[in-house]
């Protein structure tokens, strides 16, 4: 099953920071990690780590620059192994959406990440999609 790839593990500091809270650190540790990859690095490995500073933003209330990040994840270039970490950003994209109040545009960002993550083979991120659709359901009160 395969699954984006996961950044090196000397980015464990960085994950250490989120944990904690430590929203800024962790994304310094991540966006270094960025610069140092190669010119030549796959887009699944530099959409991982944009990913993980995504995630920092969105947990630092930081939605505009969440969104803009996200927005270099869906530039980089799908040669077919992109399906989880697409599948990723557009989960973000609709948690996003979500706390903006734009529950069809949420509805349709899980709908397009349970399609993508089943494409990936990925039935936990498909499934996270199935639960944040029925979350929209129930705000909606349906």
């Amino acid at each position: 099953m395969p699954t984006p790839p996961r950044p090196p593990s000397d980015l464990d500091p960085a994950r250490l920071a989120e944990t904690r809270g430590e929203f800024q650190a962790a994304r310094e540790f991540y966006e270094r990690a960025i610069r140092e990859l190669d010119q030549d690095a796959p887009a699944p490995a530099v959409a991982a780590l944009l990913l993980q500073i995504t995630r920092t933003f969105v947990a630092s209330g930081r939605h505009a620059e969440a969104a803009d990040c996200l927005e270099a994840v869906f530039a980089l270039p799908d040669l077919g192994d992109m399906d989880a970490v697409f599948a990723e950003g557009l989960e973000l994209r609709g948690r996003l959406a979500c706390e903006a109040g734009a529950l069809d545009e949420a509805e349709r960002h899980f709908m397009a990440q349970r399609e993508r993550a089943a494409a990936a083979g990925n039935d936990w991120l498909a499934a996270l999609g199935s639960e944040h659709l029925a979350s929209v359901a129930l705000v909606r009160g349906a």
